[in-house]
């Protein structure tokens, strides 16, 4: 699973020095028979040569990598685009449910750190379904959801593959987030009685958008619901793979004082942090991919004291204490977002819609 963007501003992001590659290749194979005659006691290599032989091999090497990986890209966009490929109904990968003793404790040190920063590494907490989650994604990315193409452009920019508001058309993640102890943590953390799930999305390899400086930080106010607070809001995000080596893929996190870091998460750690504060991605370097596939479970979760409030209702299902039955009847029966005045009521209106459309497909947020 890797892919690349594919949009004309970013299908030759090579560095100028690439250009003669081709050219670059037949000097390297030139500079190879020079050096047989060298070792044959002909004529001296100058140093020069040599240093400039090494540079353009890893030229060759480098633009070797960037075209594998934009091929990938344009295959994985384009299965998302095909209709043929298209599932119209729920998603049901039919993934067997991990055996999981109980939820993990948080700690005091890890409550006061979430509350003082906004933001925690909570390690090991989800070990058991970091397999299930890896079979449902794959799934995921081999059925691509017709749904799949109003986010599908942003491969175009920042993404090999990405898709929100997985839990409505895949039983698979909806099953995680109602099984899982996720909500449980998320209730310890914020102290809440009721937790529920507003959004969830799934990324795949994300890359430095173009015109985009590599240390620009957004926050994640854009991906909660028009009828949520801001503070009663967490975004859980999930690793499916250890970090990669200088932590690519993972975050940075911008508090008052300091940056930090969590670039050597593991399998099983979740990071909660708030909504309004700064992060950004630590994108590899440009013309350079990933080891292996950096797939990434994020979601926007509401926490509450219960009563009646706005986020009461079934397209946004409660995960703590317990599942709503109600609520899963009306899934069942097909009685989600029944209306475009629904979404508008429970997202904003549609100028507003597209603007946080077009920041989040060109990772534009502030």
């Amino acid at each position: 699973m890797a892919v690349a963007p594919t949009s004309p501003c970013v299908a030759v992001p090579i560095h100028a020095s690439l250009a003669a590659v081709p050219f670059s290749c037949v000097a390297k194979h030139t500079w190879r028979r020079s050096t047989r005659s060298t070792l044959s006691g002909l004529a001296p290599a100058a140093p020069a040569t040599l240093t400039a032989a090494v540079a353009l091999s890893s030229a060759c090497a480098l633009r070797g990598r960037h075209l594998r990986r934009l091929r990938r890209s344009r295959e994985r966009f384009w299965q998302t685009l095909d209709f043929r490929s298209w599932t119209t109904g729920v998603q049901d990968p039919k993934a067997p449910l991990p055996k999981v003793s109980s939820c993990p404790d948080i700690s005091e040190t890890e409550v006061r750190e979430f509350e003082e920063n906004g933001v925690v590494l909570l390690r090991g907490v989800i070990p058991e379904w970091v397999p299930y989650l890896k079979q449902v994604t794959l799934h995921q990315m081999d059925h691509p959801q017709v749904t799949a193409v109003l986010t599908s452009l942003r491969t175009f920019f920042s993404m090999d593959y990405v898709q929100a508001g997985l839990f409505l058309t895949n039983q698979g993640y909806l099953d995680f987030w109602y099984s899982s102890c996720i909500a449980q943590l998320v209730a310890k953390l914020k102290g809440s009685k009721e937790v529920r799930l507003i959004v969830d999305q799934l990324n795949v390899n994300p890359y430095l958008p173009p015109f985009t400086e590599p240390e620009k930080f957004h926050t994640d106010v854009g991906v909660i619901s028009a009828v949520a607070e801001e503070k009663d809001v967490v975004r859980c995000w999930i690793p499916l793979q250890k970090a990669q080596r200088h932590g690519l893929g993972t975050l940075e996190f911008q508090l008052k004082d300091r940056r930090i870091r969590f670039q050597d998460v593991e399998e099983g750690d979740v990071v909660m942090f708030t909504p309004t504060i700064p992060h950004r991605v630590l994108f590899p370097p440009d013309g350079e991919t990933y080891e292996q596939d950096r797939c990434v479970v994020i979601a926007s979760l509401h926490a509450s004291n219960g009563g009646p409030h706005p986020l009461e209702v079934p397209e946004f299902p409660r995960l703590f204490p317990e599942r709503d039955e109600s609520e899963v009847q009306a899934r069942a029966n097909k009685r989600l977002y029944s209306n475009l005045d629904r979404y508008f009521e429970l997202w904003g209106k549609p100028t507003q819609l597209l603007d946080e459309w077009m920041q989040f497909i060109t990772y534009r947020w502030e």
